[in-house]
């Protein structure tokens, strides 16, 4: 109890801290990233890509057997995780008068031109005329397809790979699909921005329905490595989902009922976590478990990771 009061106070105590440095700009308007915060953004990604490697590095080397609990790793992790807070929190450093009012006013030009109408012109639909159609809930069955089968995969990896017979590979697991899903947000939010002329936010989400599809079918297999790459794919089709799913509901419904239609999608999370991780897998372990505490062999999971393969098909 001591242990998960400190980490949601701290976690609390981390989100207020990160607000301080955030700049809320006037509607329709943009400021451009360049220099010293240029060099801030790259100090945060950079701290963030190395707590990953060591979550991941950690991870295996207690699966492997080549570490052990100490308290230098705990310091380590702690002193990584605070990094991109304190790089975050750093002075701001003096606006450049040089060129710097009239970048930023050409960008919010740029924003309220024709190019920018569709988002700034028309506030969108409400509720009511979304729930109606069936965009919607394509959206919030694919949704609720692609969050349950990743819930599953990474609350469950301690125990499908105690039935595969490679409990020590648990951790790297786990590391692996934090890894995976939050360096796929990171990459495919600067790729849908960049290169969306090319391929479409609406494509991603294609993207995202087949590696949803993949990813339990792999981890039906139950063998170790194909556990593996199934993780890496359901870590990659997670972090993917939740950077587009945003942009694509503002884009299709615009925002003048944007908190409650995306609140609503979400909504398809708890309906996921209750039928598939309260409902699904623990009968099809149960019964396979034929009364025993721990069930061993392909039979725990392998009906339910291709129940969710043909769910996301």
């Amino acid at each position: 109890v001591a242990y998960l009061t400190f980490t949601a106070l701290a976690s609390f105590a981390i989100c207020l801290l990160a607000l301080i440095p955030m700049e809320v700009l006037p509607e329709g308007q943009r400021k451009p990233i360049r220099g010293r915060e240029l060099i801030r953004l790259g100090m945060v990604l950079g701290a963030t890509a190395a707590l990953s490697l060591f979550d991941v590095g950690v991870g295996f080397g207690y699966s492997m057997g080549l570490l052990s609990e100490t308290p230098a790793l705990g310091y380590i992790g702690v002193a990584l995780a605070a990094l991109p807070l304190l790089v975050l929190l750093l002075p701001h450093p003096p606006e450049e008068d040089s060129g710097a009012k009239p970048e930023f006013e050409a960008v919010a030009q740029a924003g309220t031109g024709q190019a920018g109408a569709p988002a700034l012109a028309s506030d969108g639909i409400t509720f009511g005329q979304a729930v109606v159609g069936v965009d919607f809930w394509l959206l919030w069955f694919i949704q609720f397809a692609v969050f349950g089968s990743g819930v599953a995969t990474n609350q469950n990896l301690a125990m499908i790979f105690e039935s595969a017979g490679a409990k020590d590979a648990a951790g790297l697991g786990v590391s692996l699909f934090a890894l995976t899903s939050s360096g796929s947000r990171m990459v495919v939010g600067i790729l849908s921005d960049r290169y969306a002329h090319v391929v479409s936010r609406f494509r991603w989400i294609q993207v995202v329905a087949v590696m949803s599809m993949a990813s339990p079918a792999l981890v039906s297999t139950m063998a170790v490595g194909g556990i593996m790459v199934g993780i890496l794919v359901a870590g990659l089709s997670f972090g993917t989902f939740f950077t587009v799913i945003v942009p694509v509901i503002n884009e299709m419904y615009g925002r003048k009922q944007f908190g409650v239609i995306m609140g609503s999608q979400l909504a398809s999370q708890a309906f996921a976590s209750i039928s598939i991780c309260k409902v699904l897998l623990p009968r099809v372990y149960s019964h396979a478990a034929a009364g025993a505490s721990v069930c061993e062999g392909t039979a725990c999971f392998r009906t339910s990771f291709l129940a969710l393969a043909a769910l996301n098909a």
